[in-house]
């Protein structure tokens, strides 16, 4: 399924989250936006809790990650760890 999200983001938040990722101090692009939320998508359906895209029902429901899933931190090993703690995040967002 092709899907086509809106996203509106303003430069402040472009440039915190181009920050966040990659460390650089520029606007993130729409080509790495789209990876990144691509990535979050991913990692919400490959999800080793079954649970794809649901909400927990209380902060507690969900335990928080501070490292890495195994088989993203070997895919994602090049990446700075800015990159790393904004993809962790996004997966903590969506677990």
């Amino acid at each position: 399924m092709m899907t086509n999200c809106k996203i509106e983001l303003t430069e402040e938040q472009r440039l915190a989250m181009c920050l966040s990722l990659h460390g650089k101090s520029k606007l993130i692009t729409r080509a790495q936006l789209n990876e990144f939320v691509s990535g979050c998508v991913q990692a919400a359906v490959d999800g080793s809790s079954g649970r794809v895209c649901s909400t927990p029902s209380s902060p507690s429901a969900s335990p928080v990650s501070h490292t890495l899933p195994a088989p993203y931190a070997e895919r994602y090993a090049d990446r700075p760890d800015t990159w790393k703690a904004g993809w962790l995040r996004g997966w903590n967002q969506v677990r």
